[in-house]
């Protein structure tokens, strides 16, 4: 941002500013000028907020703001996914009538034994028979940004 002014004005301080595509910009209705200053820096500070995607394989189930609600809509689906059963059948060798899920259980999709954080991708694991199956279904965090930063990773 460049040639910005400060001013009060009968209804509290605007503030005016270029951005940089050289257009001209304001914002006014502050009761200070420091709350109009904070306003400023908080249109140049990219900001990221981390959603949470939960799949069925590759198809998109939903995006939600906390990683726990994410998991609960792919723990609803997956109990009534036919597909999920008859691939579960097909890898234990079983009749789909035969195949007993005994628990299901999200694990980070990472092979390491570091603390799990809220930004690792998850799996829903099908526990049949002693055995862990994954099932297709992720919890994937994606990070949303305020606006583009050329100089930002990924």
């Amino acid at each position: 941002m460049k040639n910005v002014h400060y001013e009060r004005h009968r209804g509290g301080w605007r503030v005016i500013w270029t951005d940089d595509d050289s257009r001209r910009r304001q914002a006014s209705g502050f009761d200070t000028r420091a709350e109009a200053e904070a306003h400023l820096a908080s249109l140049s500070t990219p900001t990221s907020t981390l959603v949470y995607r939960a799949m069925d394989d590759n198809v998109p189930l939903g995006l939600y703001t906390t990683v726990q609600a994410a998991q609960d809509h792919a723990d609803h689906e997956a109990p009534h996914d036919a597909g999920l059963w008859l691939w579960l059948a097909s890898e234990t060798g079983l009749d789909v009538e035969q195949v007993t899920v005994t628990a299901w259980s999200w694990e980070a999709s990472t092979a390491d034994d570091e603390p799990v954080g809220d930004d690792e991708p998850l799996v829903l694991y099908a526990t049949v028979g002693g055995e862990q199956y994954g099932t297709g279904y992720t919890v994937l965090p994606l990070s949303l940004h305020s606006r583009f930063d050329p100089e930002a990773e990924g």
